[in-house]
């Protein structure tokens, strides 16, 4: 389980922020939409990211405090689910 403090999350570049930390994405994150649609289906890679999982398994992402990004941001929450 990957929790993704939503209280952070205020713009698209927060939302990079976040992700990137709490996955440990890459020092190569091209720090936009592609990119993160890019790192999120190669968790079992293990040199990509810090969150590895095994294939075939799935990530529980913990949206913490998602009620307010649903309020400020649901561009932003929407591009999360």
């Amino acid at each position: 389980m990957v929790r993704i403090d939503c209280s952070n999350i205020t713009d698209w570049e927060t939302f990079r922020d976040e992700f990137a930390q709490s996955f440990g994405f890459p020092a190569f994150y091209g720090r936009n939409l592609n990119a993160w649609i890019d790192c999120m289906p190669c968790l079992d890679e293990d040199d990509e990211c810090d969150v590895t999982i095994s294939t075939g398994e799935h990530v529980t992402l913990e949206l913490f405090k998602a009620a307010e990004l649903k309020r400020t941001k649901p561009e932003i929450l929407s591009t999360i689910l």
